[in-house]
C-alpha cells in the first residue's frame, strides 16, 4: 500500500491530534532525537509538508520498516536497480554512466533501489526522503532542478557535480 505525501501529512495530523489528547508527550519533555523514544512519540510539531513526521518515520527500526512504503517515481526512469545494498547503491552513483542523471532512495526491506535517469521528462517522486548522493553527469551543460509540492525550486543539481540531496521537500526531477 503506497502513502503519498499528502496521506503522510494527514496522518501526522492525526497522530499529533492523538498525542495531545493521551498527553504521552510535550515538547519540554520530548523530542524527535530522544534515545528512548519510540519513534514517532516526540513529534509535536510539523511544517506544512509533513517534515517532522517523515523524519520519525524514517527513525523507526529495521524490524518496524514494512510499514513504510516503496520510492516510487513516474514515468519509469530510464534503469531502476533493486534491492542493493547501501554500498552498492553509492557505487551505481559514483559510476554513473556519461548523460545520465543517478541517485537512490531506501526501500521498505533496509535495501536500496539505484535510478539512473535518462530521458528529458518531469519525473513525479512519490515517498522520497532523507539525504542521499546523487550525480548529475548528463552532457551538454544540463543542469537538474529539483521542484516543491507547488513546482517551486528547491534545489538543484549542476552539470558534473555529485552531492548530497535533500529529498523531503522534492516532488519533482526535472531533468531538461
Amino acid at each position: 500500500m503506497a502513502l503519498s505525501k499528502r496521506a503522510l501529512a494527514a496522518l501526522a495530523g492525526f497522530l499529533m491530534a492523538l498525542t495531545g489528547v493521551l498527553g504521552t508527550a510535550s515538547a519540554a519533555q520530548a523530542t524527535e532525537n530522544d534515545a528512548g523514544s519510540a519513534p514517532g512519540a516526540g513529534v509535536t510539531s510539523m511544517s506544512d509538508d509533513g517534515r517532522s513526521l517523515r523524519s520519525a518515520l524514517a527513525a523507526q527500526s529495521a524490524d518496524d520498516a514494512g510499514a513504510l512504503a516503496n520510492p516510487g517515481v513516474s514515468p519509469a526512469p530510464e534503469n531502476t536497480f533493486y534491492d542493493r545494498t547501501y554500498s552498492q547503491a553509492i557505487d551505481l552513483v559514483n559510476t554513473c554512466p556519461s548523460g545520465r542523471f543517478c541517485t537512490y532512495q531506501q526501500q521498505d526491506n533496509g535495501l536500496y533501489r539505484a535510478y539512473d535517469f535518462y530521458a528529458c521528462a518531469n519525473y513525479s517522486l512519490s515517498n522520497w526522503f532523507d539525504a542521499r548522493w546523487s550525480y548529475n553527469n548528463q552532457t551538454g551543460g544540463v543542469t537538474v532542478r529539483l521542484l516543491g509540492s507547488g513546482g517551486q525550486q528547491e534545489d538543484t543539481v549542476g552539470p558534473g557535480q555529485k552531492k548530497a540531496v535533500y529529498w523531503d521537500p522534492i516532488w519533482t526531477i526535472d531533468l531538461c
